[in-house]
């Protein structure tokens, strides 16, 4: 099933102090099979340097990582009505968890 949201802009300050532990985020793969793709998380924590944060997966119970500031965004909220989508608006498309 596929699930279409209107795209949510980028925060103007993407800093570690932007995303607290306890934040839900989504996280951009930037290799393997899902290259580009954004998963759901949990900031669980901060590195010394407050260059990498690390994330909880939520689809992928217990698999942890550390992630580098440009890959995370908040988390989208939910669409709450079923809408029209214009011919050449820009969406975020949910398939599979990613």
């Amino acid at each position: 099933m596929y699930k279409m949201m209107a795209q949510k802009p980028k925060p103007e300050n993407n800093s570690a102090a932007y995303f607290e532990p306890g934040s839900a985020v989504e996280v951009r793969t930037h290799g393997g099979l899902f290259r580009g793709s954004w998963f759901s998380g949990t900031i669980i924590s901060r590195d010394a340097s407050d260059r990498f944060l690390q994330v909880e997966y939520h689809n992928h119970h217990n698999v942890r990582e550390f992630v580098s500031l440009h890959q995370l965004r908040p988390l989208l909220p939910p669409e709450t009505r079923h809408r029209k989508f214009e011919s050449g608006e820009k969406v975020v498309l949910f398939f599979n968890g990613g």
